[in-house]
């Protein structure tokens, strides 16, 4: 057994340090290809129920690296989510990850992947709405994927739209404009990426180009969604990172009565560098065994990091 001396443990600061999107998109992309491909190992999300709450566990893997991700929905919780990364040739365990940032970064990284697979190569313009975690991770990944020029921001607080379009100016070198209304910030966009908490939709479908391409991240419930199902109806292309996912929700999906639902297809099924014509949408799930992966990733870069501080001292 490992001494605990030998297991790295990683915090939320770390993983800001260490992380590189444009290689969590790589690694995503790899992992919703080998999902498609039944290579990936990443059953549905499942769960433990208390009387507070619920734990929440996510497990899968792929190749020689495996492990599982535990989260909670207790009143009052401070996200303080697990991810254990194990070498399956080895059986040891490679170190430990504590925090939400790691689960932002491999959502954003996901987005990144549709971005990359369904927007048009030569998008420039995108829309955001949402100023929290995941509306910035998703827009680093499709700064990663697209040459953006122009982005805009829309959040209901004044000061969480200003303060986001100032500080992913300074981390993207993009112009994030602040807007003050919804369909000003959507209107022309050739991406829009949609991370909101909202329990209803916050954006009308009618206002997008007719070629635009729609991630959405944030709840979708039958009883709670950001987006409507006419968006979803309205697309030519409805992708999720995992169908699966989806179908285990059931009649709980905001999708369940819907035609579109139907529709779906596996992002990994898209491959990249071929053109598609028509509104594209991106449904989110977090597809399970990425968040392993990722974390596998940022627990190496971390252990370079140490090994190069420690021959300079």
């Amino acid at each position: 057994m490992n001494s605990t001396s030998d297991i790295v443990v990683l915090f939320d600061a770390d993983v800001r340090a260490c992380a590189q999107m444009d290689q969590l998109v790589a690694i995503c992309a790899e992992a919703v290809d080998a999902d498609a491909d039944a290579r990936l190992v990443a059953p549905p999300r499942s769960s433990v129920e208390f009387e507070a709450g619920r734990l929440v566990f996510t497990t899968g893997g792929l190749d020689d690296v495996v492990g599982f991700r535990a989260y909670d929905t207790f009143p009052g919780s401070r996200q303080d989510q697990v991810v254990a990364v194990w070498g399956q040739s080895t059986g040891t365990l490679k170190g430990v990850v504590v925090g939400d940032q790691l689960g932002a970064l491999r959502t954003g990284a996901i987005g990144g992947v549709a971005v990359d697979r369904l927007a048009k190569r030569d998008a420039t313009t995108c829309a955001v709405v949402g100023a929290g975690r995941q509306a910035r991770t998703q827009l680093a990944a499709c700064s990663a994927v697209r040459p953006l020029t122009d982005v805009r921001v829309y959040s209901r607080a004044e000061e969480s739209r200003r303060r986001f379009a100032e500080e992913m100016s300074r981390d993207l070198g993009v112009d994030v404009r602040p807007m003050t209304d919804v369909r000003s910030t959507v209107s022309d966009a050739d991406i829009v990426l949609i991370a909101t908490s909202s329990v209803e939709p916050v954006v009308d479908h009618r206002d997008l180009r007719s070629d635009a391409h729609v991630n959405t991240v944030g709840p979708k419930f039958a009883m709670a969604h950001e987006i409507s199902a006419a968006m979803a109806e309205d697309a030519e292309w409805i992708v999720s990172d995992s169908p699966r996912q989806i179908q285990a929700h059931g009649s709980g999906h905001f999708l369940a009565s819907s035609p579109a639902r139907e529709r779906i297809e596996h992002l990994g099924r898209l491959r990249p560098g071929v053109a598609r014509s028509g509104r594209s949408l991106f449904l989110s799930t977090g597809l399970a065994g990425t968040e392993v992966l990722v974390a596998d990733a940022i627990l190496s870069a971390a252990l370079v990091k140490h090994h190069a501080v420690s021959e300079t001292c």
